[in-house]
């Protein structure tokens, strides 16, 4: 049997022991694309249907049509006696495939090995990792793919991840004082995404160094022009700054000369504070789509809420560690404690985010001022933060930036309406899970033979837990550790319980709460 291999960061291809498969048709490239942007995890047929059909295309119609497009690839992949990867899944299919078949997990794994090296200190480590995934890249990503809907986070993910690897990777040339490679590896990058202001301004920097002052002037130029054309904006602070710099002939601008093993401090601390990943994370991809819009908007957070149970902290975690690449600044995570226990005063948390962002200056007992230096702190950077569990309105408001630069989710079980007046953060309501996305998470947990043993009391478990991811994770938790017992029996025990919500409940039947197995975010 021959391995497969496929790329997606360029246009789509797909190779059988180094021999090129040709795809044809529309609805089975945009099939295998779809499977491919979400390798290693199913995704539904009602997205593989609008992908492949467009939004009007209904499941029901089009089931049929979507399993004959599936077996007529699976028969064109396998055809010079290849392993064939596309599996069914809890109603969907997905890929399954290693890091050395697929040019975006490759990806992803140099990615990871980049801030790996980061965290150690390790700044040509990170250099080499980051080099070596940008080198994936080969052009607009699936431009000869013709999905039948607009075009979904999926696909302008790894777009951003790219985006944001290319800006470390100048960030981490310049400290490692080659200039002449910045200024030439990334200018045509540049010429393909004029409005990525932190690239400019890298750019800008290396031309500088290097004594390129007008070419450095002649680059913030074309991106005014571009900003003023397409967005009716002008560049950044952080940008303008870079420009005025150059312009007066700073000094601080250009450092003194260091060779490659003596790299240029860094100048300020780069927090990496997000908890781990959320395991077996399902479903919500209707509100990972929708929080990557509202957060795109810039001046504005997203506020998150939703009853206990819900999931809005996984949810907050799981997109900002898809996003964390475009932050070149870092993230900064701190729980409010507004969901049990004593919340956080906001002084508190304001020292604690100070000393994260390496400032020398002690922040004052008076929160106003604390809430000002926290402000001009972040004003030049390019950072994400991540506000759990809010209390109030009034916890939350000293800790937000005063720039448009920086990211902010905010997660709350209460509905801050202050916030959404006053502050201008967006709000977005999280609930329960679908019925397919609830089935997705107990088959991730349980296996699809456990699950589909039991359809009736998998109908009465949802109806119980009402279909709340934690209760649910409570619920598979307890499963895990008891082997020998079925969704019946969970439900049973659920059932003799009458009072509570769905969470109280399912804690009290099983006997604790089961968080060992769930991690602190549900």
């Amino acid at each position: 049997m021959t391995d497969l291999s496929f790329g997606v960061l360029g246009q789509l291809t797909v190779q059988s022991a180094g021999t090129p498969i040709r795809i044809q048709g529309r609805k089975r490239r945009a099939l295998l694309a779809a499977l491919l942007l979400r390798a290693n995890r199913t995704v539904p047929v009602a997205e593989l249907i609008v992908r492949m059909w467009g939004p009007e295309a209904t499941e029901d119609a089009y089931r049929g049509a979507l399993q004959v497009h599936v077996v007529r690839l699976r028969a064109l992949l396998g055809r010079q006696g290849a392993a064939v990867p596309i599996l069914n899944g809890a109603n969907g299919y997905r890929i399954e495939l290693t890091e050395n078949q697929l040019d975006l997990l490759q990806c992803r794994a140099l990615l990871a090995a980049a801030r790996t090296a980061r965290a150690a200190g390790d700044l040509p480590g990170e250099s080499d990792a980051l080099v070596r995934a940008l080198l994936l890249w080969r052009g607009p990503i699936l431009d000869d793919v013709a999905f039948a809907a607009p075009r979904a986070t999926d696909e302008d993910r790894p777009v951003e991840e790219l985006l944001g690897a290319a800006e470390r990777c100048a960030e981490v040339e310049l400290l490692l004082g080659r200039y002449e490679r910045v200024a030439s590896a990334m200018a045509p990058l540049l010429a393909s995404f004029p409005h990525r202001e932190v690239l400019v301004e890298r750019v800008m920097t290396a031309l500088y160094r290097v004594g390129r002052q007008s070419e450095a002037l002649e680059v913030y130029e074309r991106t005014r022009a571009v900003l003023a054309d397409r967005q009716g904006i002008d560049p950044g602070p952080a940008l303008q700054r870079v420009f005025h710099a150059i312009l007066r002939g700073e000094p601080t601008v250009v450092p003194r000369q260091r060779g490659i093993h003596e790299p240029f401090p860094l100048s300020r601390a780069i927090p990496a504070q997000l908890p781990p990943d959320i395991a077996h994370f399902t479903g919500r991809r209707a509100h990972l789509s929708a929080v990557e819009l509202l957060a795109a908007d810039q001046g504005h957070g997203v506020l998150l809420s939703g009853r206990p149970g819900s999931g809005c902290s996984a949810l907050a975690v799981r997109w900002a560690h898809l996003a964390a690449t475009r932050f070149p600044d870092g993230q900064l995570y701190v729980d409010l404690r507004g969901a049990g226990g004593v919340p956080k005063a906001p002084g508190e948390v304001l020292s604690g985010l100070l000393r994260a962002l390496g400032t020398d200056t002690p922040p004052s007992a008076d929160i106003d001022e604390g809430s000002a230096l926290l402000r001009s702190v972040l004003a030049s950077r390019r950072l994400l933060m991540v506000m759990d569990n809010a209390w109030s309105a009034d916890q939350v408001r000293p800790l937000l930036p005063g720039t448009g630069s920086c990211a902010v989710v905010v997660t709350s079980r209460f509905w801050l309406a202050d916030l959404i007046v006053r502050d201008g953060l967006m709000a977005l309501e999280v609930d329960a899970l679908t019925e397919a996305e609830a089935w997705e998470l107990l088959i991730e947990v349980l296996g699809m033979q456990r699950v589909v043993a039991e359809p009736d009391a998998v109908a009465l478990l949802f109806e119980v837990t009402e279909r709340l991811p934690l209760p649910l994770r409570i619920a598979a938790a307890w499963l895990v550790t008891h082997p020998d017992s079925g969704v019946g029996s969970v439900v049973r025990r659920v059932m003799e319980r009458c009072v509570g919500d769905p969470v109280e409940r399912m804690r009290g039947a099983l006997g604790g709460d089961p968080r060992f197995l769930l991690g602190e975010r549900p």
